[in-house]
């Protein structure tokens, strides 16, 4: 009778761990899931930025540290900001590209980088808002300070994307504030 108890018990402990075990697969993939749309959603939320587009699949966003060309240093700065990368493809996606040059041009904001070579295509635009603008002289002046939101966006190349043999499209933002 004993051995019977204890044989239950391990059956029971045995059990009670696959489930907690299964548990927390389910509990993980629906967070990861859930987390993973918010955080692609999130670029809609900033004013003047265009929805992400639509015609590709886009893994979860990623806050990083990211070297942006900006209208005002016309230079390299490394800002706080988002990199969303598309699941690989087999084409060129002229659409995605297309979309966004469109938006922003429709959107007012200033081309600040434009490029094409063998890692694949480069665009960007920025506005800059709450801006000083000094003209003592009437000769053209100079923007001193202001906020600059930038926006790029472009097309990896097959040879340099994550996906060998693919082609990768990406956008990538600063985070002005939060």
């Amino acid at each position: 009778m004993k051995t019977s108890n204890v044989l239950h018990f391990r059956y029971l402990l045995i059990i009670s761990t696959f489930i907690g075990v299964v548990f927390v697969v389910i509990a993980g993939y629906y967070f990861s899931k859930d987390s993973s749309k918010n955080s692609v959603i999130s670029i809609n939320s900033l004013e003047g930025i265009p929805d992400i587009y639509p015609g590709l699949e886009w893994a979860p966003a990623k806050r990083q540290e990211i070297a942006f060309s900006t209208q005002t240093m016309k230079d390299k700065v490394y800002q706080d900001g988002y990199r969303i990368v598309s699941i690989g493809l087999d084409y060129y996606p002229d659409h995605f590209v297309g979309f966004y040059n469109t938006q922003f041009k429709n959107r007012g904001w200033t081309k600040i980088a434009g490029s094409k070579g063998p890692g694949g295509t480069r665009f960007g635009y920025s506005v800059i808002t709450n801006y000083t603008y000094i003209d003592p002289y009437g000769l053209g002046g100079v923007l001193t300070d202001g906020d600059e939101q930038i926006f790029e966006y472009g097309v990896m190349s097959p040879g340099w994307s994550e996906y060998p043999g693919q082609y990768q499209a990406y956008i990538q933002y600063n985070i002005l504030s939060e």
